[in-house]
């Protein structure tokens, strides 16, 4: 069964200020909202005060356009000495949001063109932990599906901006945030773009600030 999602790309002066009036309950028909924002992951992150428990773990699939993260963070100094305490997870990085918040406060990591995808600490045990030894399945192999998609060169699945979100692109996106249980996708470069569930509240509130101080 496919999901519900509202797609709004609020980009003109009009369509910014109708986004700026509405409320969460505003979205009460869909499960998923995608849309664009005039902001970037690095913002986005420094304004999170509160951690909720469906952004406690939080996977870098993408860094300045490469899609081979933990190959990049084993040739920089930089980048080891930012994301100390992180999981490989096969092209990705898994690392804890409030460490992740706290680093790009003091060594940004965030320039453009990067993308990260949310997911609470259950959905990270159960779905993806718990799923890998029932089936007696490697881990790293297991949580490496999540950026499959990402590298497919035929159709690349991916929120890094500005590529366009088209409806087919966020289905599979909503098909694979099911699946794994993710909270919500963030992809930056120009602007940003975003696809999250609604249920995410919190989530939904940054969103929101970052649209009314765009």
């Amino acid at each position: 069964m496919k999901a519900n999602y509202e797609y709004s790309s609020f980009q003109s002066n009009e369509a910014h200020e109708n986004f700026s009036e509405r409320t969460l309950d505003d979205f009460s028909s869909t499960s998923h909202i995608s849309g664009w924002v005039n902001t970037s992951i690095h913002n986005f992150l420094l304004d999170i005060t509160k951690i909720s428990p469906g952004m406690s773990y939080t996977i870098i699939s993408c860094l300045d356009s490469c899609s081979e993260v933990s190959l990049m963070v084993k040739k920089s100094k930089h980048l080891q000495s930012a994301i100390m305490n992180y999981f490989s997870i096969g092209n990705s990085l898994l690392v804890k949001t409030k460490d992740l918040v706290n680093s790009e406060h003091e060594n940004q990591i965030f320039f453009g063109f990067d993308e990260i995808r949310f997911i609470s600490q259950k959905s990270f045990l159960d779905k993806i932990i718990f799923k890998s030894s029932e089936n007696g399945m490697d881990i790293n192999h297991d949580l490496s599906q999540l950026q499959n998609l990402h590298t497919n060169a035929e159709t690349p699945l991916t929120l890094v901006s500005p590529n366009q979100m088209e409806s087919t692109s966020i289905q599979k996106l909503i098909n694979l945030m099911q699946h794994y249980d993710l909270s919500c996708i963030l992809g930056d470069g120009v602007g940003m773009n975003y696809l999250l569930k609604k249920s995410q509240r919190t989530l939904m509130e940054y969103l929101l600030k970052a649209h009314n101080q765009s």
